[in-house]
Parts: structure tokens; C-alpha cells; sequence
């Protein structure tokens, strides 16, 4: 059966779906974006912990910090605008809040300059030392790549938004590959995530747990995720009719808080894409 909460991969053209409106909600987005960029700092001298030893774990807290969101957006740098109106789009009429994951990119390229200009430059020269510089980039990518996945999972769901940006297809083939390292690394996390349903649900279920659907919802809640083709495979397909019908039925109760109306949407969304999926099987 198919995991409702988990992956879902956007296929339609953002840009054709807002039309005129994607710079209204570009501004509710951006408002969002900066939200979750934090004041960079300006120096390593808070992070010593000898005269040449980082904490690393003080570095990563501080650059890539855990956001809370309901939805994390997988996108490429280069439709970052879109993205972001995108968020501003699922705020506005859901209450749904997106991590942008270009929000920590920018962090790692800054971080990098920063710990090489002291620590890799060859002595005497405005050059770095190419062993030096492979160290301090591994270990940056790494905490960039380790703060991507624990958002990742705590996320409720991962939204990958297909463009030709983001994915490039490979001699006209059902195979397509991408030029994004970052990407990559997150459409091939997205298999390895644990598979959990909502907090909420199972709290539901304890209290009610007598109708049919309740209980095959929990029972997919145990099933385990292993994709053996593709991780594009393994997405589940989201169209803007998904998004239309979900905005026809929308929760907009001002007396109720912002989290609860994005969580009833979400189950919203959730159960229509599995109505459909059941239906085209």
C-alpha cells in the first residue's frame, strides 16, 4: 500500500499555476524565507575550541538550525523564486509552513570562506592548500548534509518540485539525472527516512479506532519503505488539480490555531491523493 505522509513529487509548471498572483504570494513567501535565515556570523571566535580546533557540533546548531515546519520543498536553486511563492502559496490558504532548503545552502558556501581564509591559505600567499581545502569542504558538507536529513525527518512530508532545472532527462529516456549534488543526496535520503505517521493520528486512532480507514491508516503507519528502482520512482505524483480541490475545501476557522488548520489540511491532501492513486490502480 502507499505511504500517505511521506514523499510526493510536484510535476506541474508552478509558474503557469500562479499566473498573475506568484508575486503576491512571492511576498508572503520571502517574509517566511527571511524568518528562517538567521544573522550570519562574522566570525569563527565563539566556536574554538583550542587555538586550531572547531566544535563542530556549535558550528552546525548555530549555521543549520532545526526550523519547525510541516513540509520541506526539494527544489533547485535556480527556480528559488518560484519555491518561495510556493510557501507563501500553502501558508496563506493552508497555514501549511515549508522549509526552503536554499535557506541553509547559502550557509554552507559562507561557512566554507570563512574557515578557509583562516585556517587552509598557504602561508605568506592569498592561495589556499588544496589538502587543507578538501578537509574544511568535507567536513562543512557534512554538517550541511546531516542538518538536510534531520529536518527531513522531522518534517511531516517532502515535496520535490520537478522542473528542467531540477532534473535534466537523459537522452530522452524514462531516466533522468540531476547537476545538483544537493538533490541528489535528498531524493536518495528520502529512502531511507523513517516512515511515521502523524502524531496526531495515532493519538485519534487510540481514541477512535473503529472505523476501517483509522485502521488501515495505522497499519501503513509500521509498513517500512524500500524503493529498489529509482528515488523519483518512489514519489508520490502531485498535480495543481490536487492543490485546487484541497483550496476548494480549505480550513479558514480564524478561532482555531494556525498548526491545526495546517495539520486538517494536510490530512485533506493526504487522503485525496490516496483516493486517487487507489483509483488508478
Amino acid at each position: 500500500m502507499i505511504n500517505i505522509y511521506r514523499a510526493y513529487q510536484y510535476v506541474d509548471d508552478l509558474k503557469a499555476s500562479f499566473g498573475d498572483t506568484i508575486d503576491d504570494y512571492f511576498a508572503i513567501g520571502e517574509k517566511l524565507y527571511n524568518n528562517q535565515r538567521q544573522q550570519i556570523e562574522d566570525s569563527l571566535k565563539d566556536f574554538y575550541m583550542s587555538e586550531n580546533t572547531l566544535n563542530g557540533r556549535d558550528i552546525k546548531e548555530k549555521w543549520f538550525p532545526k526550523i519547525d515546519a510541516d513540509v520541506f520543498l526539494s527544489h533547485s536553486h535556480k527556480d528559488e523564486k518560484t519555491i518561495i511563492a510556493l510557501a507563501g502559496y500553502l501558508y496563506k490558504e493552508f497555514h501549511i509552513t515549508s522549509f526552503i532548503d536554499s535557506t541553509v545552502w547559502g550557509y554552507a558556501n559562507d561557512l566554507l570562506k570563512m574557515i578557509d581564509n583562516a585556517h587552509c591559505k598557504l602561508e605568506g600567499t592569498t592561495s589556499y592548500d588544496y589538502d587543507k581545502r578538501n578537509y574544511s569542504t568535507s567536513h562543512v558538507h557534512l554538517m550541511l548534509n546531516t542538518a538536510l536529513l534531520e529536518v527531513l525527518d522531522e518534517t511531516e512530508c517532502v515535496i520535490f518540485v520537478e522542473t528542467p532545472n531540477s532534473i535534466q532527462s537523459v537522452k530522452e529516456t524514462v531516466n533522468k539525472g540531476t547537476y545538483s549534488p544537493w538533490i541528489y543526496s535528498e531524493l536518495n535520503l528520502i529512502n531511507f527516512l523513517r516512515v511515521r505517521t502523524p502524531k496526531r493520528v495515532l493519538e485519534n486512532f487510540q481514541k477512535h479506532a473503529n472505523s476501517r480507514e483509522e485502521r488501515e491508516i495505522l497499519a501503513e503507519s509500521w509498513q517500512i519503505w524500500h524503493d529498489v528502482s529509482t528515488p523519483l520512482e518512489a514519489l508520490i505524483p502531485l498535480h495543481v488539480n490536487h492543490l485546487n480541490a484541497l483550496a476548494a475545501c480549505r480550513m479558514h476557522n480564524r478561532q482555531r490555531e494556525k498548526k491545526l488548520i495546517a495539520q486538517e489540511n494536510l490530512d485533506r491532501l493526504y487522503k485525496m491523493v490516496k483516493r486517487e492513486n487507489e483509483i488508478a490502480k
